[in-house]
């Protein structure tokens, strides 16, 4: 049962789509467990998560409506969140989840993502079975960071990222053994470049003040870092590419890199008065780009439905980031480095990070908010 409980959430945090998202194994779960609780006459509704959901559902209909946009991208993301929301309480009510098998789970998701991706390396077949469980890529695949798309999961990149943030920072309060947090630190690394460097800073502060005898493992990580930086990146333009930050930080003292002059150039901007104080309606342009030509968290919620709106969707994000307060302090360093991740890019998405806050904040979470029916 214990190794069912792990692979059943395992799937459902990874969430690899099968036939290009043809196939959604969370949404198959989701309607699964809902059937089982349905059918064992268990059922019982998230009330307070639901009311937030269907109250968010109604604001998010009310810009496109103002202005007559038609706009829809927004909500079908939100009914992606719900099948998430949904789908994570009913199954850790029927298999009755605690905080330790979520912890394994997400061990078992390390191990196994970073075994996939380093024998995807060498193998093509397992490259392919990668880029299958994908969704969107935006071209990435024909770009220098392909590697990232390595993963075993329909999550990549930036958003891929902030879930081996995640996982790092939570085997590190929960105390796990050195290999496992390595493991995802080495992950975090691979994924994204913010990710990496959101994943050192934690293990640093916690090294200096929660446990000491993970130093251990700075010691360790350190020259790994130093190898790839002095001899790999000299080899591998992908390596270089990936620890670009770190390159720069030594070299100049700063972070800068290609992304972070986008970011700073291109989608973070101040938009028009209008826009800020009653949006625009759109959240995608006809040909599926990013409306506005930014994709950050502060941005494209304003130029959707305005300050007031953007105040609600930061307000939904806490919501569920505020499981991480039982951490206290190292919780709140996290929940304030998913804020400032939001600056770069929206992290309201249904993907494996999302997922396994939402698990984590049902497996802490009193019930006495649910209404048996």
């Amino acid at each position: 049962m214990k190794v069912g409980k792990i692979l059943i959430l395992s799937i459902f945090i990874l969430q690899p789509w099968f036939l290009k998202g043809l196939i959604r194994p969370e949404l198959l779960l989701c309607l699964f467990f809902v059937l089982y609780s349905v059918c064992l006459k268990k059922i019982a509704i998230p009330l307070n998560e639901l009311l937030i959901i269907l109250f968010s559902f109604i604001i998010l209909l009310i810009p496109p409506l103002i202005h007559d946009t038609g706009e829809l991208d927004l909500v079908k993301k939100f009914i992606s969140l719900l099948v998430v929301i949904i789908g994570s309480y009913y199954i850790v009510a029927a298999l009755k989840i605690s905080k330790q098998d979520l912890m394994s789970a997400i061990k078992f998701c390390v191990c196994f993502s970073l075994i996939f991706y380093l024998a995807s390396t060498q193998v093509e077949l397992l490259r392919n079975i990668a880029l299958s469980f994908k969704g969107e890529t935006y071209g990435i695949e024909d770009k220098l960071e392909v590697y990232r798309l390595w993963f075993p999961t329909s999550a990549h990149t930036f958003h891929l990222g902030l879930f081996f943030f995640l996982t790092t920072s939570l085997l590190l309060v929960e105390k796990e053994s050195f290999i496992y947090i390595l493991m995802s630190l080495a992950c975090a690394s691979i994924s994204a470049r913010s990710a990496m460097l959101m994943s050192i800073c934690i293990c640093l502060i916690f090294v200096l003040i929660k446990d000491r005898k993970y130093l251990f493992m700075v010691i360790i990580a350190i020259p790994v870092f130093y190898y790839a930086m002095t001899i790999l990146a000299n080899e591998y333009v992908s390596v270089k590419y990936a620890l670009e930050p770190l390159e720069q930080l030594i070299h100049s003292g700063t972070l800068q890199s290609k992304s972070s002059d986008e970011l700073l150039q291109k989608h973070l901007y101040i938009p028009a008065v209008n826009s800020i104080l009653f949006g625009d309606g759109m959240y995608s342009n006809p040909d599926g780009s990013f409306y506005g030509h930014s994709d950050s968290g502060i941005i494209r919620p304003i130029l959707y439905g305005g300050i007031i709106f953007q105040i609600g969707y930061l307000v939904f994000i806490y919501r569920f980031l505020s499981t991480l307060k039982q951490f206290h302090f190292l919780g709140a360093v996290v929940i304030i480095s998913f804020f400032i991740a939001n600056v770069k890019a929206e992290i309201i998405t249904a993907t494996p990070y999302f997922t396994l806050l939402v698990l984590l904040f049902y497996t802490t979470k009193n019930t006495n908010s649910s209404v048996r029916v």
